[in-house]
């Protein structure tokens, strides 16, 4: 159902969505074990990363549909449970203290859409194929709406693709904001090894207080505006550059040496 690997090292935790005959479909019982394991990972003071992919080559084909059909049978009681069972997943996987990273391969419909607008970073291989399916079987992208339109940036491009279901290639995934890059399938694996070791390069500390900084930096119509941050983020500046990691940061640039980052507290 879920298998957590650890090919990269042990500071950056594989979920794979573990359901190959369902292409990797979204049901209860996995959206509550992703959703433990993620807040498992979050208490882990050395992870570096997070990525999600699916196994055997395809990310997540939305949701199970024999499991959409015991809920349409089921009343609206249990029907919003069940919602709000994958509206606390994906917030979850949106505020992992690290970065998290999906890779789309093949398809990502549905619920498949929401988990990788709600990481904050996806790639794709070239071949992959996504769509808002929801329309087509009587419903509408409710819970994964907001972290679409976060990712995104704006409504109004997604709106063929959401009132049609229509099925759109990785370029137009990127050119709407929901993946950052496509590969060819051969390159995919490298592209995220060069991503993450790019992660791990980076001060610990630094990365993490670089994501809490981007969640609250919100300048959408409707936020707050930039200037209304500046207490805060002086602070938070002021607060880095005295501390281990950025005295270390500033010394070995300096001596044009790699970094020694302090190891993380226990």
């Amino acid at each position: 159902m879920l298998r957590l690997e650890y090919p990269y090292g042990p500071d950056i935790q594989v979920l794979v969505l573990d359901r190959p005959r369902a292409r990797n479909a979204l049901d209860g019982p996995l959206v509550r074990r992703l959703h433990e394991a993620l807040l498992a990972a979050a208490r882990v003071p050395t992870l570096r990363a997070v990525v999600l992919r699916g196994a055997e080559g395809v990310f997540c084909a939305g949701a199970d549909l024999g499991w959409m059909r015991r809920m349409a049978e089921s009343d609206q009681e249990t029907n919003q449970k069940d919602a709000e069972e994958l509206a606390a997943l994906l917030e979850t996987l949106a505020s992992c203290p690290v970065p998290t990273v999906a890779l789309a391969e093949t398809v990502a419909y549905g619920g498949g859409l929401g988990l990788l607008a709600a990481c904050d970073i996806a790639l794709a291989d070239d071949g992959c194929r996504f769509a808002f399916s929801e329309v087509r079987l009587g419903l509408v992208p409710a819970v994964i709406a907001p972290y679409v339109i976060r990712a995104c940036g704006h409504a109004r491009p997604l709106a063929p693709w959401i009132y049609t279901g229509g099925v759109f290639d990785a370029p137009q995934a990127q050119r709407l904001g929901l993946i950052h890059a496509h590969h060819p399938q051969g390159e995919l694996e490298a592209a995220l090894n060069t991503l993450l070791e790019g992660c791990r390069s980076a001060a610990p500390r630094a990365v993490r207080a670089a994501k809490a900084l981007l969640a609250s930096c919100d300048t959408r119509p409707g936020g707050r505006v930039p200037g209304e941050h500046a207490h805060e983020t002086s602070a938070l500046i002021a607060r880095l550059r005295a501390a281990s990691e950025g005295q270390e940061g500033l010394n070995a640039f300096l001596e044009k040496r790699p970094p020694r980052w302090p190891e993380f507290p226990s």
